[in-house]
């Protein structure tokens, strides 16, 4: 139990970052912008 709440928001961390940088390549106009805060996060 302990484990899964400890891995949990890692987990959900990496996900955000990938939609993020999915959400950046199909849309052109912010794919810099989006690419930034991919790199800082």
């Amino acid at each position: 139990m302990d484990a899964f709440f400890y891995s949990s928001p890692r987990l959900l961390h990496d996900e955000h970052k990938a939609y993020v940088f999915l959400f950046g390549i199909s849309n052109h106009n912010w794919g810099i912008l989006v690419l930034y805060f991919a790199m800082i996060f």
